[in-house]
């Protein structure tokens, strides 16, 4: 279709995360003309604390049946976001403030490092670019909160 032409027999373009995101699925590239800075998903931070990298004790299945690797970094400062996996697919958040890394997520929670971020406190607010299944889910969960912005439309 870029290039100016369809295969005869094509009657039906799914285009939705090239249209919402800006962004060609298959091949995982930009799209040219089209915005890439359409949608944010927003959570903010319920807890920050110090904390060790590595839990005390044995470590067993999550909630998702997965048992959970942790790299042994020291004491670091973390945050916890009011978003989870019920809400969200936290592998397909980006960070937007700098010095943020997403760890791991429970279902109703999301694990950050700042340790760059001294200045973020609970009740700050970070922000994340979707992928395609960060935005569908979010879209879909009744948890989570939708504003439309129309640009003063």
């Amino acid at each position: 279709m870029r290039r100016g032409h369809l295969p005869e027999k094509i009657n039906n373009l799914r285009l939705g995360e090239c249209l919402l995101l800006g962004r060609d699925m298959a091949f995982n590239v930009d799209i040219d003309g089209l915005s890439q800075d359409t949608m944010r998903i927003e959570a903010e931070l319920v807890e920050v604390r110090c904390k060790p990298t590595m839990p005390v004790g044995e470590v067993g299945h999550d909630a998702f049946g997965n048992v959970p690797v942790f790299h042994d970094r020291g004491t670091r400062r973390q945050g916890i976001l009011a978003i989870g996996r019920q809400d969200v697919n936290a592998a397909g958040l980006t960070p937007l403030d700098v010095g943020v890394k997403i760890k791991t997520a429970s279902s109703d929670h999301l694990l950050v490092d700042i340790e760059a971020r001294p200045d973020l406190k609970v009740g700050d607010v970070l922000s994340f670019r979707p992928d395609y299944t960060a935005m569908l889910a979010a879209s879909t969960s009744e948890y989570v909160t939708k504003i439309f912005d129309d640009g003063g439309r």
